[in-house]
Protein backbone atom coordinates (compact mmCIF):
# COMPACT_ATOMS: atom_id res chain seq x y z
CA UNK A 1 0.00 0.00 0.00
CA UNK A 2 2.89 1.90 0.64
CA UNK A 3 4.23 2.06 -3.21
CA UNK A 4 1.15 2.99 -4.04
CA UNK A 5 0.99 5.93 -2.00
CA UNK A 6 3.66 6.96 -3.20
CA UNK A 7 2.96 7.05 -6.69
CA UNK A 8 -0.16 8.99 -6.14
CA UNK A 9 2.06 11.54 -4.22
CA UNK A 10 4.61 11.49 -7.30
CA UNK A 11 1.83 11.89 -9.52
CA UNK A 12 0.18 15.11 -7.61
CA UNK A 13 3.73 16.76 -7.65
CA UNK A 14 3.71 16.41 -11.58
CA UNK A 15 0.94 17.89 -11.90
CA UNK A 16 0.46 20.66 -9.25
CA UNK A 17 2.41 23.04 -11.15
CA UNK A 18 0.08 23.07 -13.82
CA UNK A 19 -3.02 22.73 -12.05
CA UNK A 20 -2.25 25.44 -9.71
CA UNK A 21 -1.13 28.25 -12.47
CA UNK A 22 -3.59 30.03 -15.15
CA UNK A 23 -2.47 28.82 -18.79
CA UNK A 24 -2.85 31.62 -21.96
CA UNK A 25 -2.15 30.12 -25.27
CA UNK A 26 -2.62 32.47 -28.02
CA UNK A 27 -3.07 31.17 -31.45
CA UNK A 28 -3.39 33.88 -34.01
CA UNK A 29 -0.72 31.90 -36.45
CA UNK A 30 -3.40 29.10 -36.30
CA UNK A 31 -5.91 30.81 -37.40
CA UNK A 32 -4.49 32.48 -39.59
CA UNK A 33 -2.58 29.53 -41.54
CA UNK A 34 -6.75 28.18 -40.93
CA UNK A 35 -7.54 30.69 -43.17
CA UNK A 36 -4.79 30.67 -46.31
CA UNK A 37 -4.97 26.59 -46.19
CA UNK A 38 -6.56 24.70 -49.53
CA UNK A 39 -8.37 21.69 -49.16
CA UNK A 40 -5.85 19.20 -49.72
CA UNK A 41 -3.39 21.19 -47.43
CA UNK A 42 -6.33 20.72 -44.61
CA UNK A 43 -6.75 17.06 -45.16
CA UNK A 44 -3.24 16.42 -44.93
CA UNK A 45 -1.92 18.52 -42.61
CA UNK A 46 -4.92 18.99 -39.60
CA UNK A 47 -4.39 22.16 -37.45
CA UNK A 48 -8.26 21.97 -36.41
CA UNK A 49 -10.52 19.96 -33.64
CA UNK A 50 -12.40 18.55 -36.83
CA UNK A 51 -12.85 14.73 -36.65
CA UNK A 52 -11.07 14.39 -33.53
CA UNK A 53 -11.77 11.19 -31.59
CA UNK A 54 -11.74 13.05 -27.81
CA UNK A 55 -11.72 9.22 -26.16
CA UNK A 56 -8.71 8.30 -28.32
CA UNK A 57 -7.24 11.23 -27.35
CA UNK A 58 -7.46 11.28 -23.72
CA UNK A 59 -5.96 7.35 -24.14
CA UNK A 60 -3.38 8.24 -25.38
CA UNK A 61 -3.19 10.72 -22.80
CA UNK A 62 -3.35 8.29 -20.27
CA UNK A 63 -0.94 5.86 -21.95
CA UNK A 64 1.84 8.89 -22.01
CA UNK A 65 1.18 9.89 -18.81
CA UNK A 66 1.85 5.73 -17.95
CA UNK A 67 4.95 5.54 -19.84
CA UNK A 68 6.72 9.05 -19.51
CA UNK A 69 5.70 9.91 -16.15
CA UNK A 70 5.42 6.68 -14.01
CA UNK A 71 7.71 5.01 -16.42
CA UNK A 72 5.03 1.77 -16.54
CA UNK A 73 5.25 0.53 -20.05
CA UNK A 74 2.44 -1.14 -21.77
CA UNK A 75 2.85 -4.74 -21.03
CA UNK A 76 2.26 -3.99 -17.44
CA UNK A 77 -1.75 -3.11 -18.15
CA UNK A 78 -3.27 -6.26 -18.09
CA UNK A 79 -1.57 -7.09 -14.61
CA UNK A 80 -2.56 -3.73 -13.75
CA UNK A 81 -5.79 -4.96 -14.03
CA UNK A 82 -6.20 -7.92 -12.46
CA UNK A 83 -4.54 -5.85 -9.25
CA UNK A 84 -6.72 -3.28 -10.09
CA UNK A 85 -10.11 -5.96 -9.54
CA UNK A 86 -8.97 -6.89 -5.60
CA UNK A 87 -9.99 -3.22 -4.90
CA UNK A 88 -13.65 -3.66 -7.00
Amino acid sequence: MRRVQERINKGFEVFEYYANNQWEFRNEHVHHIRKIMNRKERRDWKVDGEDMDIREYFKDCVMAARIYILKEMPDTIPAAKRHMKMYE
